[in-house]
This record gives C-alpha cells, structure tokens and sequence, in this order.
C-alpha cells in the first residue's frame, strides 16, 4: 500500500508541465497616457515556473523572479523619440523543496507516534545582475510600434519633453 502510494506520488510529480517562462506587463495597458523625459512608459516582470526535483513545473503554479525590463523616455533626437530600455536579470535556486515547510513525526518511548514538528521552508538564495541600458531611436511618425517584452509601445506623439503612448 505505501509502495503504491510512493510510486502515484512521483508519477504526480514527474507528469508535471515543463518549466514555463511568463512575463507580466506591470503598466497599464490598452490607455492613452502622457509621459515625461525620465518617466517610466513600461515596466515588466519576468518569471518561470518553481521546478520541482524532477526539474518540471510546480504542481501548484509557483513561480520564481527571472527579470525586470523596464523602458523610459529619454526626449527627442534629431526628431526621433528616444526610449531607454533598461533590466535587470535574476538568477533563483529556489525550487518547490526550498519553499516547502516540511513535518516531522515524533515518536514516543515505544514506537508510537505522539506529535509532529513542522520545520519551515529551508529557503533560497537570489543575485541580480543590472543590464545595460539599450538606446532606442525611434522613427515613430513611420513607425510607431516598438516591441518589447511581448507587447507594443505605439507612440502617439512626442516632443523634447514628453511622449504620448499607448501600450498593446
């Protein structure tokens, strides 16, 4: 009968979907906005699936930090709007065994049970390297679709002072 049960729990586990990468766009979407030189126009974050030990996604949907890009204005160029992408990238060794509380069974005198003990999750280690930031001259009269981080920044209109966008 444990046998059993051992041999369902790993194939509950091991039949688990692939680690999935996922990014989360923290910027209104869908909205006209005006923004200033320095102001942030989009902000995304990045992260993947919690890999459990058969290095597959975690049963509960759990996920990890992978990155941050975030885009700026940066004001004009010779005409041509000025967006300063910029990121930071994160490396986790957190996994589902890292961030799950376990329990420990506490026997008594002559083998019986008589309590448990829950030990909190052994935790995880995180670094975060900044990326450089990335220029970007855009045309945006002829070509006001900027991709980035999976959507669109469509340029509306933009001067030495401010930019108007949308995001898709």
């Amino acid at each position: 009968m444990r046998i059993a049960a051992l041999a369902m729990a790993a194939a509950l586990l091991a039949g688990c979907q692939a680690v999935q990468q996922q990014t989360a766009v923290v910027s209104p979407t869908a909205q006209t906005i005006t923004a200033g030189v320095g102001d942030v126009i989009l902000r995304a974050e990045e992260r993947e699936s919690l890999p459990n030990a058969f290095g597959r996604a975690d049963l509960f949907g759990r996920t990890r930090p992978t990155g941050i890009t975030t885009v700026q204005y940066g004001g004009l160029r010779d005409g041509r709007a000025v967006l300063l992408r910029s990121g930071t990238a994160i490396q986790s060794t957190a996994t589902t065994m890292s961030e799950t509380p376990g329990t420990t069974t506490i026997f008594g005198a002559r083998g019986n049970p008589v309590g448990w003990v829950e030990t909190p999750p052994v935790g995880s280690q995180m670094t975060s390297a900044q990326l450089p930031t990335i220029p970007m001259v855009v045309d945006w009269r002829s070509r006001p679709r900027v991709p980035v981080a999976g959507r669109s920044i469509v340029i509306l209109g933009a001067d030495s002072t401010s930019v108007t966008f949308r995001v898709e």
